[in-house]
């Protein structure tokens, strides 16, 4: 997953907004009809989903729920995508989880909570929603109808004029090709706010877009940090933050550790697979390569201290003299 999201990335570089799917989950109920099943109106959720939240699943079905009462002949498709992305902040390995972590956690949720909708789980090279809608509309070209799940946070950047190189009244537009499902966040949380909002922040034609989904109260402030830092504090998570399954998952695979031997390893996973692709080799060399130098890092607490301060320092000569060896190894 590391391999297909740093690939997606270099591909932005020369192809511009791509999304990539690397998972398609079809509910049993419509599993004979798969084929038949060709949605027209997809409803898309980006996040870091570094857990998943209470609020993501809450999201999630309200939005299901309000569009198919707005789309009632029409097939929908929930698509989830992993934002490699961000208009305002640099992914960091050291505080995130490895990518095929949350993959699979999306996988698990999603089969638990047994939605009748089908749904594909994505990675997305796409900061900007008006990228994104072109993103999607190449990877899916049949798509009628386009809808976007957000909390309001994620709104309010939507229509801030920063992210824009041209005033955000000649880009709304191409903003609003697609619907908004909004969630109320910290301070613009009931629809009245939201509404107060609109009136003031938004013209009067472009109201008829955007949908407002009302959570409740005690999803008000929380985030996925929330989680992470509970768990790696070793507090208990309940499931008013995330769905038992993520739990128990979270249990087994101690994915938000702080030991340096873990953090070491997410770092060797990320440079390593990054420097095979800079080279143009394939990713059979990177497995070989992580399958000498993983065992390695886990017996030296040396090396694995000396990784985390080079990464931190933006130096990593360690472990690109050692992927230079092993690859004179390899060969």
């Amino acid at each position: 997953m590391e391999w297909i999201a740093q690939e997606l990335q270099q591909k932005f570089e020369t192809t511009g907004p791509l999304i990539e799917v690397v998972v398609d989950i079809v509910p049993k109920t419509i599993q004979v009809k798969k084929e038949a099943y060709k949605p027209s109106h997809y409803l898309i959720i980006q996040g870091s989903f570094d857990p998943p939240t209470s609020s993501h699943i809450n999201l999630i079905s309200k939005a299901i729920y309000l569009h198919s009462k707005l789309y009632a002949s029409n097939k929908i498709k929930v698509l989830l995508l992993l934002s490699l992305s961000h208009v305002d902040k640099r992914i960091d390995v050291l505080n995130r989880s490895l990518l095929g972590y949350r993959v699979e956690m999306l996988e698990n949720l999603y089969s638990s909570l047994k939605i009748k909708t089908p749904i594909s789980i994505g990675l997305s090279n796409v900061a900007r929603y008006i990228d994104l809608i072109d993103a999607i509309r190449q990877f899916f070209p049949k798509i009628e109808k386009l809808s976007f799940v957000m909390g309001m946070d994620v709104f309010k950047k939507l229509l801030d004029a920063s992210y824009y190189s041209k005033p955000v009244e000649e880009v709304l537009h191409l903003i609003f090709r697609a619907n908004y499902y909004i969630a109320g966040r910290r301070d613009v949380f009931s629809k009245k706010e939201f509404d107060t909002f609109l009136n003031k922040h938004l013209h009067q034609k472009y109201h008829q877009y955007v949908h407002f989904l009302s959570l409740s109260k005690s999803y008000r402030f929380l985030n996925a940090t929330s989680i992470r830092e509970k768990y790696s504090n070793d507090q208990p998570i309940q499931e008013l933050y995330t769905h038992s399954t993520i739990i128990k998952y979270l249990k087994k695979n101690n994915i938000y550790r702080l030991t340096p031997k873990w953090i070491a390893t997410k770092i060797a996973i990320h440079l390593v697979v990054q420097l095979t692709l800079e080279s143009g080799k394939d990713q059979i060399i990177a497995i070989k390569i992580l399958r000498q130098l993983l065992p390695e890092i886990e017996r030296k607490p040396d090396l694995q201290q000396q990784l985390i301060n080079d990464y931190k320092s933006k130096k990593t000569e360690e472990i690109s003299k050692r992927w230079n060896q092993l690859i004179n190894l390899i060969s």
